[in-house]
C-alpha cells in the first residue's frame, strides 16, 4: 500500500521515484488513525480474535509473548510437526469462509442479530468493485528499481543469473533514458517498460541467448509451466478434499474444521446480489505517441509475436 507518513526524505534532496503501490493503482488511499482514537482502527478489534480463536487452533501456535508460550512448542518444532504452507492456507481460508463468518451476528443494528455474519454482508452489500484477473495480475507483478537503458536494454537479476530485456526499438527509441519495468516471477519471458511519470512503454522480450542458457525454449518454458499450474490446481483440489481427514478427531483444529465443512455443504446463506457493480481497473497511462514518432501500437503488437503472445488471423 506504500510507505504513507513513513516516506523516506531523500538525503540528497533530490526526490526519489517510487514505484505506485498497488492501493494506488486501486484508486485506493491511505489514511492514518489519530492517536489514541482507537476506534478509527477497525482492524484493531480482530487482532485478538485471531490469536485467541484462530491462531490457538495450530499445534505451532507461539502466543503473543513469552508468557503465552506454550511448553510443548519446542518439542513439536523439534519433531517437525508444522504445516506446509499450502496446507495452512487452505486451513485458514476454510475457517475464515465456513467457521467464523457463519457465526451469529452481535453489532450495533439489532435487526440482524442472530443472522449469521456472512448474511449481513451479503445482504448490505450494494456495490461491489470487482477486479480481472488479468488487472489483477497486472497490478501485481513485482516492480524494479529505475535503471538507464544501455545497449542491451534493461536487465534483471535473479537467482544469481542476469537476464537482458531489448529489441530494437526499444535500444533505438529509449537509448540512455531511465526506465523502470514490472514482471511476472511465473513468467520472465518478456516485461513491461514505463517511463518515470509511470507511463506504460512497451512490453519488451527477454533476449534469446539468456533463455538459452537456462536450456530450454520458449515452448519448453511455456509447457513447464503449464504442468506447474496443472500440478498446484491437482494439489488444491486434493488439499481441498483432505483437509478435514487429514488432522484427526483429536485436535481441537479438527472440531472446527469438521463444523466449518458442514456449514460449507449447507450453504443456507444466499449469495450476495449488488446492485452496482464496479469493474476495477490499474490506473495506468499509456505513453502518447508524438507526431512523427515511432508507432508505439505497431511496436507492442510486433514485441508481442516475436514473444509468442499474439498471432495473425
Amino acid at each position: 500500500g506504500g510507505l504513507g507518513h513513513r516516506k523516506k526524505k531523500p538525503k540528497n534532496g533530490e526526490e526519489r521515484f517510487e514505484v505506485p503501490p498497488v492501493f494506488e493503482r486501486l484508486g485506493i488511499n491511505m489514511t492514518n488513525a489519530i492517536v489514541r482514537n482507537a476506534k478509527a482502527k477497525i482492524i484493531e478489534r480482530r487482532f485478538r480474535d485471531i490469536k485467541d480463536h484462530l491462531s490457538r487452533l495450530f499445534e505451532t501456535y507461539t502466543g503473543g509473548n513469552v508468557v503465552e508460550k506454550p511448553e510443548k512448542l519446542k518439542g513439536v518444532l523439534k519433531n517437525g510437526e508444522i504445516p506446509l504452507d499450502a496446507t495452512f492456507i487452505d486451513t485458514v481460508e476454510t475457517l475464515l469462509d465456513w467457521y467464523f463468518n457463519q457465526q451469529p451476528y452481535g453489532g450495533e443494528v439489532a435487526a440482524d442479530h442472530g443472522k449469521p455474519r456472512q448474511q449481513v454482508y451479503n445482504e448490505n452489500l450494494h456495490t461491489k468493485r470487482v477486479a480481472g484477473a488479468e488487472d489483477l495480475n497486472l497490478m501485481l507483478m513485482r516492480s524494479v528499481r529505475v535503471q538507464k537503458v544501455t545497449q542491451r536494454g534493461v536487465h534483471l537479476d535473479i537467482a544469481g543469473q542476469r537476464l537482458d530485456y531489448w529489441n530494437d526499438d526499444f535500444i533505438f527509441n529509449y537509448m540512455g533514458k531511465k526506465v523502470y519495468f514490472r514482471y511476472d516471477p511465473d513468467d520472465l519471458s518478456a516485461v513491461r517498460v514505463y517511463d518515470l511519470e509511470d507511463r506504460f512503454i512497451m512490453t519488451v522480450p527477454v533476449d534469446n541467448t539468456a533463455v538459452l542458457t537456462y536450456g530450454a525454449s520458449k515452448e519448453d518454458v511455456k509447457a513447464a509451466m503449464g504442468k506447474v499450474r496443472r500440478l498446484e490446481r491437482i494439489t488444491k483440489e486434493a488439499l481441498e478434499a483432505s483437509t478435514v481427514q487429514a488432522f484427526g478427531k483429536r485436535t481441537a483444529l479438527e472440531l472446527v474444521l469438521e463444523q466449518a465443512h458442514e456449514n460449507k455443504m449447507a450453504r443456507i446463506i444466499p449469495e450476495p446480489q449488488p446492485k452496482v457493480l464496479e469493474l476495477q481497473r490499474p490506473q495506468e497511462e499509456p505513453l502518447l505517441k508524438a507526431v512523427g514518432g515511432p508507432d508505439l501500437d505497431v511496436m507492442n503488437r510486433n514485441a508481442m509475436k516475436r514473444n509468442g503472445g499474439i498471432s495473425d488471423e
